[in-house]
């Protein structure tokens, strides 16, 4: 059986931002490392679930001496993590996390409205998967 064990995906977006998206299964070393990082003019953040109690932020208007990314705990002040941790830097599992979208779908149908995510969303991300696999075997670009 062949399986892919790392792909690259370039993507660019209607308004010409651009992206990419990295995945690898199997990499050593690498337990859990389901992360992003956003770039962006006026700064970045980064976060993993390797080290899930922290969120990196870099603001691109910071002093020089604070050039860098600097952690913020994650913790009791933002809103979704709260119930699940009183001190900052205690962490959630990908347990909580599941937790935190249940609860999204189940209050967005209590109050009629729409979820973050539905199934239309799901079906739009199979498209961007179809897309990359003929980019890959085309080696041009595809529309979505």
């Amino acid at each position: 059986m062949r399986v892919d064990d790392a792909t690259f995906l370039m993507v660019e977006f209607e308004d010409g931002t651009v992206s990419s998206i990295e995945t690898n299964w199997m990499a050593a070393g690498h337990n859990n490392e389901l992360s992003f990082e956003i770039s962006g003019e006026h700064g970045a953040i980064r976060f993993n679930w390797d080290d899930c109690t922290d969120l990196l932020v870099r603001l691109a208007d910071d002093p020089s001496e604070l050039a860098g990314f600097r952690t913020i705990p994650i913790g009791p002040k933002h809103r979704e993590a709260a119930p699940y941790g009183s001190i900052p830097g205690l962490g959630m599992s990908q347990r909580n996390a599941f937790c935190i979208t249940v609860h999204e779908v189940l209050n967005a149908i209590a109050k009629n409205r729409p979820a973050r995510l539905d199934f239309f969303d799901g079906l739009r991300a199979c498209e961007v998967i179809d897309a990359a696999k003929c980019s890959s075997e085309s080696g041009s670009w595809q529309s979505v």
